[in-house]
């Protein structure tokens, strides 16, 4: 005796073919699906309807009657009735749209179903009535910033529309109810947006919820080089960070200069008693700065880079950059001021020092000694005009300025028949009243050239 235990695998297409004839208004083609019965093949006729239209919404005007509904991807047409005397009768078929325009001779009873080639779907009566122009009153979420995998609840309401559909990122929500709220979760930043359409009209808004992302620390390949100024606790002013010769000079907003070594070790620390907001400059074995005062004054110091000795002059106002080196012709110095500066280099003695405050005084420095030995201004034009970035001396000597939309260059007297008899008086001065301030009114300086940016 023989036994056959059969083997049943269905796969389900859709197969569709045949006309039969449904009603005597409409034909159809009738689906199948192909079932697999061991290895035979065999075709089920099916049911296979479009979707029903969510809503149908109507519109009464002084002429007619305006008709939406939810348009379905997978109908081919739609179909449209109107209840006359207790009996549906048909308004129009194949509508290609989702809309129409119906007289208002026999009342507003009206319904609309789907159709393709396989038949239609349910009927939907007129379940919005919209009587106020287009609107969306309210479109909120119940939070701004969320975790990674947090909850969200987003609600809206409409008014006056057919329509509405909500686009959150790439992925679409369509035929919402008009007021309602959606609950959704959040992996990463979402934007809403809520789009309405309604009888001729649409309307859209937006809004945004930021998701908090974990912070990922990626491994990497250690140099073998330290970074100097890494956990030493330093509050750091950046743009007045200077490195030389394996140190680093550091500026912090509690008002002092720190000189660190390349193993991160403090070599030593300077109190400035105020805001060092500019980067440095050095000078044979000298640093010299600017420092902001809190009561609204500056100062122009230098400071030893082996001990931290340290000499400051007081400008009166800020100081708008860092100081510059300037080149001083040797034949502009009187034998007075060089006698003054035994101790100093020949280099120096060949140098002064340039300041810039926010009145546009342009004060120039021994470098040795920091006692003013020249005041210039600068042209009306420049005086409230902000310096973008520091000061240059060109090959020139020209002192090279930029603006916001300016550069400018400005000559700095030199000659030994201006310099050395504007020098004396200083000096003289000096004696007199040992104070650096001078009451004859400073020089404006002019202008080399101008450039556009």
């Amino acid at each position: 005796m023989i036994y056959i235990r059969p083997l049943f695998r269905v796969h389900i297409f859709l197969c569709l073919f045949l006309t039969l004839s449904l009603n005597a208004e409409q034909e159809f083609e009738q689906a199948y699906a192909p079932i697999s019965v061991s290895g035979i093949t065999i075709f089920v006729p099916i049911e296979l309807y479009p979707d029903q239209t969510n809503y149908l919404s109507i519109k009464e005007t002084a002429e007619k009657y305006l008709l939406q509904w939810t348009d379905n991807s997978n109908s081919d047409y739609y179909v449209i009735e109107r209840k006359v005397n207790n009996s549906w009768q048909l308004v129009a078929d194949q509508v290609s749209t989702n809309e129409y325009q119906a007289s208002k001779s026999y009342g507003d009873e009206f319904r609309v179903r789907g159709c393709h080639q396989y038949g239609c779907s349910d009927w939907t009566n007129v379940n919005n009535i919209s009587r106020l122009p287009l609107q969306i009153t309210s479109f909120y979420t119940n939070r701004s910033l969320v975790n990674v995998g947090d909850d969200i609840v987003v609600s809206w309401n409409v008014l006056g529309a057919s329509e509405v559909n909500l686009k959150v990122n790439n992925t679409n929500y369509i035929a919402l109810p008009f007021s309602g709220s959606k609950t959704l979760t959040l992996h990463d930043y979402a934007l809403f947006e809520l789009s309405t359409i309604g009888f001729g009209n649409t309307a859209t808004q937006e809004l945004a919820v930021v998701v908090n992302q974990p912070r990922v620390l990626q491994p990497v390949d250690l140099s073998g080089y330290l970074q100097p100024l890494e956990n030493l606790g330093l509050d750091i002013i950046k743009r007045a960070i200077l490195t030389v010769d394996n140190y680093t000079y550091v500026a912090t907003q509690d008002g002092f200069m720190h000189k660190v070594n390349d193993q991160s070790q403090i070599v030593w620390s300077k109190n400035t008693n105020g805001v060092i907001a500019n980067q440095p400059i050095i000078s044979n074995g000298y640093l010299y700065y600017s420092v902001s005062l809190i009561n609204g004054a500056g100062e122009i110091c230098k400071t030893s880079i082996l001990s931290a000795e340290t000499i400051c002059k007081g400008t009166g106002h800020v100081v708008i950059a860092s100081p510059i080196i300037n080149q001083v012709p040797s034949n502009s110095l009187t034998t007075n001021t060089q006698k003054s500066s035994k101790t100093s280099n020949l280099s120096d003695a060949n140098k002064s020092l340039l300041s810039i405050d926010t009145s546009g005084v342009v004060t120039e420095y021994n470098l040795e000694t920091l006692t003013v030995q020249n005041k210039f201004m600068l042209p009306t034009s420049y005086r409230n005009n902000s310096i973008l970035s520091n000061a240059k001396i060109s090959q020139k000597n020209e002192l090279v300025l930029r603006t916001e939309n300016q550069v400018v260059a400005l000559v700095i007297p030199s000659t030994p028949s201006a310099v050395t008899s504007f020098f004396s008086k200083v000096q003289n001065f000096f004696i007199e009243s040992n104070n650096d301030v001078n009451d004859t009114a400073p020089k404006v300086l002019d202008i080399a050239w101008e450039k556009e940016l």
